[in-house]
């Protein structure tokens, strides 16, 4: 019997003894075929039909039919992989090679004894986005459980591609392609990209390494982050080639004086003031910054932040985009990953599970009453007219749940 694989990293391909089948043209049937074989057990047909089908579609006959067309491609004489009775359907991937399951394996077992060819192996066969252009953005709950597995699949690809350019940072020629992809994959990760400048510094590439240097601070500005210092002291590593003379480590990134904000002293003593008072605050409050573009809105949230740390608040930022009006609970995600990376309700969303919103709301509470019992909070949510919906009704639950908290 010929073996079988599924690669869902990039284009979604079954192969039968390495030759690459034909797929139904239904996109429906393939995300089906997706989440069963990546499923650890069996599910009700009624969750299926809820995934992928409307009611007015007559959606167990369409589960049916796709059914039919995934056993004509992982079904062999001898073996049964779909195992389907009338109430339950599971797939039998114990003798399956899934592309993204020996990703997470590689990465769980440890890399630091990995030989280097094999981690090359591995970028090169691990590279692709999860089920890209299958993520069906119509269908919610099957869009938020492809983001999740997305997100996952991108850590594990990312630790990989870490791990390799660390090994292999004495040969800039090499470790620049890898250092690239790094950053495409984390277009954010202020480290990744410093990394990348660094090598293209080596290669003589200036040019290439300053419009990274500039890139890498707009993604700063994008999502409200400040400079650490990384890219800056990156970029002024070619002082070393140039002059002979290294750039101190701890070499201080010059303050910019924020024009934005000169006659604004209403709006920054308001501020002020209530995250002054947040500590002895009885209930919550909250601060609705509107204005033209360039008027100064992000500037005085970055204000906001800086102020609630000194207080000794818990600060959770975050910017919406227009690109990502799609992924759900977007702003709530990416705030509480970046602030606390270990928190239940991020873990919740990016399981990969089928969740409900309710399920997504009471996560997002008790995350929230968990944190304000150890400090004050304070929100931050720049272009929030970018917000998707999921969002924008998960921040009405929280004002509506949480009044009686002491966050901003």
């Amino acid at each position: 019997m010929a073996g079988l694989g599924l690669n869902v990293l990039g284009d979604l391909e079954v192969l039968r003894g390495g030759a690459a089948l034909e797929l139904p043209p239904s996109r429906k049937t393939r995300g089906l075929l997706a989440y069963l074989a990546l499923s650890d057990r069996s599910i009700r047909r009624e969750q299926l039909c809820e995934l992928l089908w409307e009611i007015p579609d007559d959606p167990r006959g369409s589960l049916r039919w796709s059914l039919s067309k995934i056993r004509k491609l992982v079904d062999d004489e001898h073996r049964q992989r779909i195992i389907a009775d009338r109430n339950n359907v599971g797939f039998d991937a114990s003798d399956v090679e899934i592309d993204v399951r020996a990703l997470h394996r590689l990465v769980q077992t440890g890399l630091e004894g990995v030989a280097t060819a094999t981690l090359e192996q591995a970028v090169q066969a691990y590279s692709g986005c999860f089920l890209e252009g299958l993520d069906l953005p119509d269908l919610q709950d099957f869009h938020t459980w492809c983001i999740g597995q997305r997100e996952q699949a991108s850590r594990s690809q990312a630790m990989l591609l870490r791990v390799l350019v660390e090994r292999i940072q004495d040969k800039p020629e090499q470790a620049v392609h890898y250092a690239h992809r790094l950053v495409t994959l984390l277009p954010y990760d202020e480290a990744a990209r410093a990394q990348l400048i660094e090598l293209l510094l080596r290669l003589g590439r200036k040019p290439e390494a300053e419009q990274q240097y500039r890139v890498g601070l707009q993604k700063l500005r994008e999502v409200g982050s400040a400079d650490s210092g990384l890219l800056y002291r990156a970029w002024h590593s070619r002082d070393r080639s140039d002059s002979g003379n290294a750039v101190p480590a701890a070499a201080a990134v010059p303050a910019a004086v924020d024009c934005s904000l000169v006659g604004r002293d209403r709006e920054i003593a308001l501020l002020a003031s209530l995250v002054e008072a947040l500590p002895r605050a009885a209930s919550a409050s909250v601060v609705l910054i509107r204005g033209s573009p360039g008027m100064g809105k992000s500037s005085l949230l970055q204000l906001t932040a800086a102020l609630a740390r000194r207080t000794g608040a818990a600060v959770l930022k975050a910017r919406a985009f227009e690109s990502e009006r799609i992924r759900p609970f977007a702003v709530w995600n990416d705030a509480l990953r970046r602030a606390l990376p270990d928190n239940t309700t991020s873990k919740l969303l990016s399981s990969g599970e089928r969740i409900t919103r309710d399920q997504a709301f009471a996560s997002l509470y008790e995350q929230l009453c968990e944190q304000t019992r150890r400090q004050p909070v304070v929100i931050l949510f720049d272009d929030v007219q970018w917000c998707d919906e999921s969002s924008v009704s998960a921040l009405h639950y929280v004002l509506h749940m949480n009044r009686r908290l002491p966050f901003l």
